[in-house]
């Protein structure tokens, strides 16, 4: 989320705009598909004149860009955020998990979006767009989790694994599980600490009965 303070009335209607016509596209996107979507769909979904979208975004390229662009630099704010807030790695994982959940019940349409380009080798997306375009964000977020976990294994909270591993198991049952749910129209606002609580339940303490 962009920041507005400082910003004049003007440049904050500007802003809105923007972000009026990355949603439009951005559900656009996720039900019809990249292939599928013009500019003039685009246009007509955001309420504004084909002219009004070409003072923003030059392509449907660049706005899908935009709104992938928007998505990761979110949610590396939101990893940052919980980093500063939570102290152990329990807590962490706990407040991040929670947050994350928030987070993707409020942006299923750009979550869609990037599962299908990932999915479809490139193809439901621009020609033009490297995969490689968002490594730093996700490689910070990588990083800040994987730090947590050392951490936690140096300061004893969980037994000695290694925190690389430990986090792709992490996030290989978070994002195929918040995908699942997102796909089936089982995750809003209102259900998303259910959710978590489930994943870190999974997490914490296994499935066996003691």
């Amino acid at each position: 989320m962009e920041d507005l303070t400082g910003l004049s009335r003007k440049e904050r209607e500007k802003l809105f705009r923007k972000q009026e016509i990355q949603l439009a596209a951005a559900k656009l996107f996720a039900e019809k598909g990249f292939n599928n979507t013009t500019l003039e769909d685009i246009a007509a979904s955001a309420e504004f004149g084909i002219g009004t979208i070409y003072n923003y975004f030059q392509s449907k390229e660049e706005i899908f860009r935009s709104i992938i662009q928007s998505f990761f630099e979110d949610y590396v704010q939101v990893t940052l955020n919980v980093d500063k807030q939570a102290n152990g790695l329990v807590e962490f994982l706990r407040i991040y998990t929670e947050k994350t959940f928030e987070y993707l019940s409020k942006s299923k349409a750009a979550l869609t979006m990037l599962v299908s380009y990932y999915t479809t080798n490139g193809c439901e997306g621009p020609a033009n767009m490297h995969k490689d375009s968002f490594k730093a964000m996700h490689c910070q977020m990588d990083d800040r989790v994987i730090e947590r976990i050392k951490k936690g294994v140096e300061n004893k909270e969980i037994r000695d694994v290694n925190p690389q591993y430990l986090y792709y198991c992490y996030r290989s049952m978070v994002f195929p599980y918040i995908t699942q749910v997102v796909k089936n129209n089982m995750l809003n606002e209102y259900n998303t600490k259910e959710h978590a609580e489930f994943i870190l339940g999974i997490l914490f303490n296994g499935i066996l009965e003691k």
